[in-house]
């Protein structure tokens, strides 16, 4: 598996073909807001991260993304860490999580 890291607008990203790793910052926490999956610090974090991402939902175990035009449109799923977090911060708001490094994988 090719692994190559590429400079997005949210930072130094590793990649593995369909993998990527996003770091959730604590300025993304402190602008999040639970249960809005456009609004969530781990939106606003792919958000920062994917150059072409322009409209993103995320859910309790996964993300779609979408581009400006819609000519692209990507499903990825969270890992475990992500899917905690998710959860953590819908119950409890930024009072609850720290910033943390996740990783997405491409499956749509």
């Amino acid at each position: 598996m090719e692994v190559r890291s590429e400079w997005m607008r949210g930072g130094l990203v590793r990649c593995e073909e369909d993998d990527m790793r996003i770091n959730v910052t604590q300025q993304h926490i402190d602008r999040g807001q639970p249960s809005k999956p456009c609004g969530c610090p781990i939106a606003l974090a792919i958000i920062d991260a994917v150059d072409w991402c322009a409209d993103i939902s995320v859910g309790p175990l996964s993300a779609s993304m979408r581009s400006i035009t819609c000519e692209r449109q990507e499903d990825w799923s969270l890992d475990l860490a992500g899917q905690e977090f998710v959860q953590a911060f819908d119950r409890h708001g930024g009072g609850k999580v720290a910033p943390f490094t996740f990783e997405i994988t491409r499956w749509g």
